[in-house]
């Protein structure tokens, strides 16, 4: 059986000299690059991309695959990574679901996956959940690691759905975590130096911590006096992300009541990182997405935050 979620259709235009359009239409694997017959998709429906042709191939019956360029996702360029959670599909080889949710009439739970654009499968999430809430009882890695981050208990799970509504920021969906104990916790990933994370903290006087160690609750990524901020410290220690900080492609510290892109990396020595938020001394957060690499990113940051912010428009 063809896996749906692989094939892309094209519609491609060519025009004859005289500027005369005419169309015609590819099913291409996006992963091994084969043309599938038409047939073998049974009507059923795919997501479909435009391509103008240009006159270097108007004398063509039929284009051949190799002049379309498929679609490539965050990871399939900036690969590998050591962790990556998302509300969007990062790696076209990626056959996992995004989240997995449980609903507050009954706690029973399923797993969310991605609509045709890549894109959180929020129908079917609004479908399970109905009328009440929804909470993130896991978000799946898509690094290929399978390092989950998870919480079995109901009470600390961060929410999705409020009441029926998706939560979003900027239009696309996020996950927020109470400020008060909700956290999501995942096997100690170590030897992190480059984060990059979309969210939003409520700002304010206390810590809002993104990210952070259990093992060593001074360290972590996090906000403090309503500005972004890195625990700049003295020693180098493993549990502290000790570096640079860019927010929104600039070095410098913005307002943080906003949507914002951070790309954090750390200057010497590793890191390890437990959980997503913090069940103690933070401010609610909202996060969209957070992929974490074990070497510095520098010379690829501007691309992937390119990447990033044509997709969540967020400066």
């Amino acid at each position: 059986m063809i896996d749906l979620s692989k094939i892309r259709k094209y519609k491609i235009t060519i025009y004859d000299p005289n500027g005369n359009p005419s169309t015609v239409y590819k099913y291409v694997n996006i992963e091994t690059y084969q043309e599938i017959d038409e047939s073998n998709i049974l009507n059923q429906k795919v997501q479909e991309i435009e391509v103008n042709c240009s006159n270097f191939c108007s004398t063509k019956i039929a284009v051949d695959v190799e002049t379309i360029t498929p679609e490539k996702l965050f990871l399939d360029i900036f690969t590998p990574s050591s962790l990556a959670f998302s509300l969007r599909k990062l790696n076209t080889s990626y056959v996992g679901d995004a989240i997995e949710v449980r609903r507050s009439s009954d706690d029973s739970t399923l797993d969310i996956g991605f609509d045709l654009n890549g894109d959180l499968d929020t129908s079917a999430l609004t479908t399970f959940v109905g009328a009440g809430d929804g909470f993130v009882s896991a978000w799946y890695d898509q690094s290929g690691f399978g390092n989950d981050a998870t919480k079995i208990d109901n009470s600390l799970q961060p929410k999705i759905v409020d009441s029926g509504s998706v939560l979003t920021l900027n239009s696309k969906a996020c996950i927020e975590f109470d400020g008060v104990d909700d956290f999501l916790q995942f096997n100690l990933a170590t030897a992190i130096r480059s984060i990059l994370l979309v969210g939003v903290s409520s700002g304010g006087v206390t810590d809002s911590y993104f990210m952070r160690d259990t093992l060593f609750f001074s360290g972590g990524l996090f906000v403090t006096n309503g500005d972004y901020s890195l625990p700049f410290l003295s020693t180098l220690d493993e549990h502290q992300f000790y570096g640079s900080l860019y927010v929104d492609s600039q070095n410098s510290i913005l307002s943080a009541t906003s949507q914002h892109l951070l790309y954090a990396r750390r200057g010497g020595g590793l890191t390890t990182f437990t959980t997503i938020a913090s069940n103690t001394n933070t401010t609610p957060i909202k996060v969209q997405e957070i992929i974490g690499y074990n070497t510095i990113q520098d010379s690829n940051r501007l691309l992937m935050e390119e990447n990033i912010n044509n997709y969540y428009n967020i400066y």
